[in-house]
């Protein structure tokens, strides 16, 4: 006959006295994601990461280090920027293998374009004054894309708008509301803003003297939502590090990289565009990054440097990820991505 695997829902067992039955534990949405280490050819720190496919990725950090992969991750390219050696670039993104804006934290304070994947940089952007640090950039709609950065002594968050993938960039920061003190962005890995499906970007802000903030420009020039997150606050290292979203909900990751294994105040989701956030369960420590899976709606990945997790019920809840850890997270369709971290490290991750 045919044998066929039957998928066992439960079972009655009859034992002799005396014998002992265990359950094994359920091991949750983890199971069977692959997660593989990568040669990337530095040892430098990469907090910036932009997955355009599975295919295509870029990955950039300390050192002026660029890096690009056209076949998946089994080889990386090192492109140069000019007089860049000592910039680190935790910001990237892309929209396809040849057209990508990448952006230094700190100064100088710089964007730069390439349209012929990396071969060729030109500086599109410059913020010449000496408060200026860039946290993330992010794809908005049509060819526009985002730039967040810290707040100027007295002044307001920076959020500026690059149209024709960064010809010119508008700001909006004095939209959003005042900062309070100590408010900014954390560089962690590229993942403090986003962009819904509309175009209208959202940014999350560090919990020094106060509960950080999901901070979302609307659609009308005067409408922004403002809301505090349950996450860890109270001191330098604290607050909301990365956030993602898709169609069901909105996750939020952070909590204070000075006590990595703290648990408490790290996560967050949304199920109501923003207006409102729950502490998530399960995440083990503080989180630097977080993406959504597309094409799996309610499914976002999790990364900090002890660990990483999965959710597929929106945020709510995370199981572990054997393998995953490092600053960055990216997902593309068809469940597969990258990460990275520090001393070089970059991981395909895989997703059943």
């Amino acid at each position: 006959m045919r044998l066929v695997d039957i998928p066992i829902v439960f079972a009655i067992l009859i034992l002799p006295s005396g014998c002992v039955v265990t359950k094994r534990a359920d091991p949750g949405p983890g199971a069977g994601i692959v997660v593989t280490p990568l040669e990337s050819g530095t040892r430098a720190s990469l907090r910036g990461l932009h997955v355009v496919s599975a295919r295509v990725a870029f990955v950039t950090g300390s050192g002026g280090t660029v890096l690009r992969t056209t076949d998946g991750g089994r080889t990386f390219e090192a492109r140069s920027v000019p007089d860049a050696g000592n910039l680190d670039f935790r910001s990237v993104v892309a929209r396809d293998s040849t057209s990508v804006l990448v952006a230094s934290a700190g100064t100088p304070a710089r964007v730069y374009r390439s349209f012929d994947g990396g071969e060729r940089f030109e500086v599109v952007h410059e913020d010449a004054h000496p408060d200026a640090f860039f946290d993330s950039l992010a794809i908005g709609t049509g060819d526009a894309i985002w730039l967040f950065g810290d707040p100027r002594a007295g002044g307001h968050l920076v959020l500026r708008e690059g149209r024709a993938f960064g010809d010119s960039f508008t700001e909006h920061g004095h939209r959003l509301p005042q900062p309070r003190e100590g408010e900014a962005g954390f560089a962690a890995s590229n993942g403090c803003i986003t962009v819904d499906a509309e175009g209208r970007p959202a940014v999350v802000t560090s919990g020094v003297t106060a509960p950080p903030r999901f901070l979302r420009l609307g659609g009308n020039a005067g409408e922004v939502i403002v809301c505090e997150l349950p996450l860890a606050h109270g001191a330098p290292g604290r607050g909301a590090f990365a956030v993602a979203e898709d169609e069901s909900a909105i996750v939020v990751v952070g909590g204070d990289y000075l006590a990595p294994t703290d648990i408490e105040g790290v996560g967050a989701f949304s199920h109501d565009g923003g207006r409102t956030f729950e502490p998530a369960r399960g995440l083990r420590g503080y989180r630097s990054g977080v993406s959504a899976v597309p094409g799996r709606p309610g499914t976002f990945v999790a990364i900090g440097p002890t660990g990483g997790e999965i959710s597929t019920d929106g945020g709510r809840t995370f199981f572990p990820v054997e393998g995953l850890s490092g600053h960055a997270i990216d997902m593309a369709l068809g469940g597969i991505g990258f990460a990275s971290g520090s001393e070089g490290r970059i991981l395909r991750v895989v997703l059943p």
